[in-house]
């Protein structure tokens, strides 16, 4: 069934949308050879298309990195006072915005036609529509090249329900499950502030934050099965090693850079590089990722495949490496019981380190 996307208006600042499309037949099940990765690579979009109000941009859907993971990106560049008309999908989309985002300098092709009703004869959108043609070949975009994001002239508001409406809707929240999907949908929260600091899940002054959306605090996306991480590390602070255990995950670098590092269920290095601002990449299921910042700030977000994916940690308070009896890890890797209860204790962080905390480390060298 196809859905429908929304259309965005940036009445100011310069928008920029990145769009995540994720199968959900995919998701239930992956192929096996579509995620038997030697090599993973971080990916800038490889075609663009201009419009009248700045540009598409999209990754190839036929990577063998996103075949993986069944999904699609779209980065979508929305100049000031531009508008994307509406469109549909045939899968789920999670929307990520940023209104921020410097301009992007103009180039590649253009769009010739788009909308469908450039593929039907005027004559019937006319009959369709009780119109006349001249009207019907207005509708199909007759010497029109402005492409799928377009200039609005003057002002253009958006009907919304009153203020109360609004807030009884927010405090439905996902309430009413068995009504229907009509007035769930109609009940449901459809966004969610992740760029808010005071909304972090996990704070480190001096390391960083990441905050988290899913199908707990946006009850919507347990109808799409997806759900998103945004994060933010200072200088060369660490995201500690850990592996999504029900969900692949998509990096998207917003600002900065970093360098990552992706190992397979193998033990296998796959990625061991650089992840910078508009690049992608491809974290499958069961791989475990680490990251740390390259530059005085690094920002990401992270699309995954799964309403509440679970991450384990492998270094870190709560890691599984924390949960293993001394006697098991000294006898694993052959070291003595002192070596490993330094594995065990000397990380008390959970999730982000700074580089104040790695201190010791250089000194003990």
């Amino acid at each position: 069934m196809a859905r429908s996307s929304p259309s965005l208006l940036c009445p100011s600042l310069c928008l920029f949308a990145l769009l995540f499309h994720a199968s959900q037949a995919r998701q239930q099940w992956q192929q096996g050879n579509e995620c038997q990765l030697d090599r993973i690579n971080a990916i800038e979009p490889d075609n663009r298309i201009q419009s009248e109000a700045d540009t598409i941009e999209t990754w190839n859907p036929s990577h063998q990195q996103f075949q993986c993971a069944g999904v699609a990106i779209v980065r979508r560049t929305i100049e000031p006072n531009g508008l994307l008309l509406p469109s549909y999908s045939n899968t789920p989309q999670l929307i990520y915005i940023d209104e921020k985002r410097k301009r992007r300098q103009r180039q590649g092709g253009s769009s010739s036609c788009n909308n469908l009703f450039c593929g039907l004869d005027s004559s019937f959108i006319a009959e369709a529509f009780n119109i006349d043609e001249s009207l019907a070949r207005k509708l199909q975009g007759e010497n029109d090249n402005r492409g799928s994001i377009v200039r609005v002239e003057g002002q253009l508001e958006f009907a919304r329900p009153p203020k109360r409406i609004q807030e009884e809707r927010q405090q439905q929240g996902g309430r009413g499950l068995a009504n229907g999907l009509e007035e769930t949908f109609c009940s449901m929260r459809m966004k969610e502030n992740i760029g808010d600091p005071s909304r972090a899940d996990i704070f480190a002054p001096e390391a960083g934050r990441i905050t988290t959306v899913n199908s707990h605090n946006l009850p919507v996306l347990r109808w799409i099965q997806l759900s998103a991480e945004r994060g933010v590390l200072y200088n060369e602070a660490m995201r500690l090693p850990h592996w999504n255990l029900n969900a692949n995950s998509i990096i998207y670098g917003i600002r900065g850079q970093a360098r990552v590092q992706i190992v397979n269920e193998n033990g296998n290095s796959v990625f061991d590089g650089e992840l910078r601002e508009g690049q992608v990449l491809t974290v499958p299921q069961n791989f475990a990722v680490a990251k740390r910042c390259e530059s005085d700030r690094f920002e990401w977000v992270s699309f995954k495949t799964n309403d509440n994916a679970m991450v384990n940690s492998i270094a870190g308070r709560t890691s599984a490496i924390r949960a293993i009896p001394a006697d098991v890890l000294a006898n694993a890797w052959r070291v003595s019981p002192e070596e490993a209860r330094k594995l065990k204790f000397n990380r008390q962080e959970t999730h982000l380190a700074s580089s104040r905390s790695q201190s010791f480390r250089a000194a003990a060298a």
